[in-house]
This record gives C-alpha cells, structure tokens and sequence, in this order.
C-alpha cells in the first residue's frame, strides 16, 4: 500500500491513501519527490508510474525511512527485503534493471538512461515484499545530470546489414553499437538513411523513419548495447544508404559522422532491401547469342539476360556441341568463368569454341535463382552455332638473314622472321608467325593474363581473350613480350642460364626486374662468368657467403644453394684442388655449378613452360 506523494521525509503526511496494488491505481513519482509504501504477506505489490523530465540519467532509490514507519513497523535486518524492478507500460520487466534489496539498512536501487529515443508509453516501478512480514519503505526518484560536460561522445563501431530479405515480410534485425563517453554518458546512437528505412509499429500505427539504438533494452552502462528492430516488410526493393551516424551523450552533446568517415572505420554503410512483394521465380527473357540466329565468333561469350535480378544457385551449367558431348562444364555456386551482374549471367569459355559448330546450353532447375531465393526452372533447349572458318586474306610477310622488324595489318597474315633476332608485331587478325633461327620475339598488345595459350613450343596457339590480337599460331618464337611483362621460352638459352644462375647464387627464385635486367645484359653478350662476378659484388651474396668466403665457405655453400645438398668428398676434394691450383675462379665455379646436369634437371620443373620476367627498359 502506497501512503502519500511529497518532497521529503520530514514534511511528508502520513496519511493512509489509495492502494497501488495494480498498474491502473498507480502514484506519479515524479523527479526529486519521494513516497512512502507499506507491504506485508498479503499486500505483497505497489505500483509507481515515473513522470520523468525527459531524456537523463535517472536513479531510483529504495530505503527504510524511520521518521515514516507507519505504525511502527521497521524495515528490520532480518526481513527478506524488497524489490524493484523497472517495466514497460504493459508490465514487462526491462532488461538489466532488476536489482533486489535485502537484508540491508543501506540504501539501494536503479541507476538507468532514458534516451527519450523510443516509444514505452510510460515507465513504470514495480515493488515487491520479498519477505513474509510487514516492510516499510520509501521510493525516491532523482536525475543526475553532469551539466560540464562539454565532450561529445564517440563511436567506436556498429554492426549494419548489407542486405534484408523481406520476401517473407517483416524481418527483426539485431544491431550491436560500441560507443564512449565518460563523462555523462552515452544517450543514443542514431543511424540517418537515405531513403528512410521504416521499422516497428507506433501507437499511432505508423512506423519508426530512423534507426535508434537508445539503450531501453540493453543499457548504455558499459558503453555498448544490442537492439532489435522490426524492418517493415513494405519498404521497397533498393539500396538505403547511410549518409550520416549521430551519437549523442546525456549532456547534449552530439558528434556526427558522415559516410566517408564510417567508411573508413570499416562501417557498412549500404543497406540493400531485397525480396519485397515477390512472390515469382526470375525466367529468362533473351539469350546472346541470339537463338538459332546468326552464327557468331568462336570466341563469343554467352549472356542469358533474366527477368529480374539473379544470385548463384547450384547444381552445373553444361555447354555441349552437336553431338551431345559436353564440352564445359560450369559450377553454378563457385565458377569463375560466370559472372552475374543484376538480371544478367555471362558465361565465359576459356577455349575458343569450334567453327561451324551447333551448341547447346543447359541450365537446370535451381543453379540461378533471384534474390528472395525462388529458383529458375531451367532450360535446355537454348542452341547457337559458330561461323565457319573464313579468315580474311593477309599479307605475306618475309624477313632477311638479319634481324629484322616486321609489322603485320589487322587482317590475317603469314609472317615468316627468317635467320637473325626478329621482333615481330602481329597487328591484329589470326596470323600465322614462324620465327626462323635467332632468338625472335613476338610484341603484342595486351597483358599476358589476357591470353590463354595451348599446343607445344614448336606450334603454339596463343588466344586474345580481351583486345584485338585475335588467335595466333607461332612457331620458333623464343619470346613473347606482353605490355606487362615477358615470357622467354629459351630456357636452354640466355634465359634459362640468367634464372639458373640467380637460383644458383642466392637459393631463391629471381626477382622479376632483377631477372629482366641481366638477361638483357646476356643478350648484348654477357657471358655468364662474367654475371656471376657481378652477383660476387652484391650485398645479398655477402651476406650469404661473407664478405671474402674461405674456399670451404664458398664449395660448401655452392653445393647448398645450387645443388641442395651437402658435397660429397670426392666432389669437395676436385673444387677445392681447382681453387689451390688457381684452375677456376669463383665465379666461373658459380657458373660451372649453375649448368651442371644436377642442376638443371632441378630448375626445369621451374620453367619448361616459359620463364616470366618485366623487360629491362635501360
């Protein structure tokens, strides 16, 4: 039973008033007054409503108060105490808030934030005897602003979705927000999307425009909270953007962040609403190319453009020719070789097709499916064919006995280097290129991860997957030059003796620009004694060997780094004699271990299939 609402203690009347045992015969406890409450085993419950000024730091104080025991009856050690706990307007315990008071003549209570930032309807206090005997009591409600506080507060981090799926309607995200501020404390944190994104349901019936995580479910006490929101199931289809995150503190100070300093913390700040009043499953609305139409390049993608946006599914998409064979084979979940972007899959071959050829594509039943998850029921009746082989007539182009520069036209030529070190420019158009004797080095346009290359050295057949080199077919070209980087094939040349050599010296594999400067200085005539001299006088070798090695340093690392093994005696005893006897110099041992068939038959692993390299502009 609640008594009387006043300002203190000393000037409270105590005059027997209405019972507060329900929510609906409740006391206003306002900020800075007190009332007094007298319960027992049968009056077990009082009920308070808070008229709170606004958004604060609220403390509610629970004490025995000996000037208002009413009729003596004292909030004694040995009663089991009382309880208080903090609810909604519906008597739903607020989370966090439920401390009990027992055994005890200290006063005690709750300390909570409200943020103002959302819609309880009013707060309210529910007391408890926890005890079987008479306890008197009184309630006091206070707010504690710290009025210097001129700091704002500081968002630390915050979890935001990407995407909300409301194909199945209202959808209830969890959002989880770190911030600081020690001095008042925090209030709110407020996301700002552009559109507004709607959420939860008003008293009104309309719905919440911003995201507030105020703290009423889980306190701002340790500077982070967690809150729910019901994303309204008729928000449209799109991307909401976040232009801004407000975080204020209890004092009134508020720091805001714009979307490129979230950004920049690693904030999501683009929520993408998917699924929303669909209820249909995508279908495919055109084929490129077009169906039994126009025969197309052999090196044609396919793209399948659907009727809304699309996402991987699983299960294979098969490409099969005329005679049924399936000739590739697609993960629809992981394959690189197809790429969605919105309502369209492209499919993408890493072989050229073949000419005058009828392709099949097949589909299945869920390897595509649209955003809210419904899966395309699949078709295998999609068919295109190739051209023939029709090349447009090129020029024949012949070089001379000595080195030459030969540029090819846009059509399809036949280019033939002849003896010396050709450089050749294709110029477009599927060439056909025979180097000749001489190292021989083909220019093209694009980078190299731009060309898929099939066959053998001796007749290899180079596809430009990207740009306008077409399909060249080449033999003795020793190298290919790549507007990124080189790719020598002489491994039983320059290149190959540049690479071994650098394995050889260091154990390492050589460095790209490193590798390219002195296979350039090899093919100006070098030879290789006198590169590994110049490896002699690099700080790496120094301080892999010593600055001046003893001749045991020097065999016993040789056989490490070159041949990875320790010498054997007779081994040792031979190099260590040509080095008494002044027979061989270091670097020419190097070189002389460097092509060695051990050796060799290490490094060829490494680079039969070509030695990559960045040419030397010097």
């Amino acid at each position: 039973m609640s008594y009387v609402y006043g300002l203190n203690s000393n000037a409270d009347e105590r005059t027997i008033t209405i019972d507060s045992f329900n929510r609906s015969t409740v006391y206003k406890l306002g900020n800075g007054k007190r009332s007094f409450g007298k319960l027992s085993a049968t009056d077990t419950t009082d009920w308070y409503e808070l008229d709170l000024d606004g958004p604060g730091i609220y403390s509610i104080v629970v004490s025995n108060d000996a000037l208002n025991n009413y009729r003596g009856n004292t909030w004694d050690s040995t009663y089991a105490g009382v309880k208080i706990e903090i609810t909604d307007s519906a008597g739903n315990i607020l989370y966090n808030l439920t401390p009990a008071i027992a055994q005890t003549y200290n006063d005690d209570g709750i300390k909570f934030i409200y943020s103002g930032g959302y819609n309880h309807g009013g707060f309210f206090v529910k007391v408890s005897n926890l005890g079987t005997t008479n306890a008197d009591y009184v309630i006091g409600l206070s707010n504690a602003v710290v009025k210097d506080d001129v700091k704002p507060p500081v968002l630390n981090s915050i979890n935001i979705p990407s995407v909300v799926n409301l194909v199945k309607g209202d959808v209830i995200i969890d959002m989880k927000a770190i911030a600081t501020d020690y001095e008042s404390g925090v209030r709110y944190v407020s996301i700002i999307t552009d559109p507004p994104l709607t959420h939860d349901v008003k008293t009104d019936g309309s719905l919440y425009a911003g995201l507030v995580l105020g703290g009423f479910k889980d306190p701002w006490v340790d500077g982070t909270t967690n809150q729910t929101f019901t994303i309204a199931g008729n928000n449209p289809n799109g991307y909401y953007n976040v232009t801004r995150i407000e975080v204020a503190d209890m004092a009134g100070n508020v720091n805001v962040y714009n979307a490129a300093q979230l950004q920049k913390m690693g904030i999501n700040t683009s929520i993408r609403i998917v699924g929303q009043g669909d209820t249909t499953a995508p279908t495919a609305v055109s084929f490129s190319p077009t169906q039994s139409g126009k025969s197309v390049p052999i090196n044609s993608d396919i793209v399948v453009t659907f009727s809304e946006e699309i996402a991987r599914g699983s299960g294979h998409i098969l490409l099969k020719d005329g005679t049924g064979k399936t000739v590739a084979d697609f993960d629809a979940a992981f394959s690189t070789n197809l790429t969605l972007t919105g309502n369209k899959l492209t499919i993408h071959t890493n072989n050229p097709l073949s000419y005058d050829t009828t392709y099949s594509l097949s589909i299945p039943d869920g390897s595509i499916k649209d955003l809210a998850g419904y899966n395309y029921a699949g078709t295998s009746s999609y068919q295109f064919s190739t051209i023939g082989n029709f090349v447009a007539p090129g020029l024949n182009i012949n070089g001379t006995a000595g080195p030459d520069y030969l540029t090819g036209t846009s059509a399809s030529d036949t280019i033939s280097g002849g003896a010396g070190n050709d450089t050749i420019i294709g110029g477009g158009g599927n060439d056909s290129i025979s180097g000749g004797s001489g190292l021989d080095t083909l220019v093209l346009s694009g980078k190299l991860a731009n060309y898929y290359g099939s066959g053998t050295l001796d007749n290899l057949v180079l596809k430009d997957n990207v740009g306008n080199d077409g399909t060249i077919t080449m033999s003795q070209v020793e190298r290919l030059q790549f507007s990124d980087v080189a790719l020598a094939f002489d491994t039983d040349g320059v290149a190959g003796q540049a690479y071994r050599i650098y394995q050889a010296a260091f154990g390492r594999k050589p460095d790209l620009a490193g590798l390219g400067y002195w296979i350039k200085d090899m093919d100006k005539g070098s030879s290789l004694t006198t590169v590994a001299a110049g490896f002699f006088q690099s700080a790496e070798f120094q301080q892999l060997y010593g600055s001046n090695p003893s001749t045991n340093t020097l065999i016993t690392n040789f056989y490490q780094n070159v041949l990875h093994r320790a010498p054997d005696q007779a081994g040792f005893d031979y190099w260590s004699n040509q080095f008494s006897k002044g027979l061989i110099t270091p670097a020419a041992a190097l070189a002389s271990f460097c092509e060695s068939t051990e050796n060799q038959a290490q490094v060829i692993g490494q680079i039969q299939n070509g030695i990559v390299y960045t040419v030397w502009a010097g």
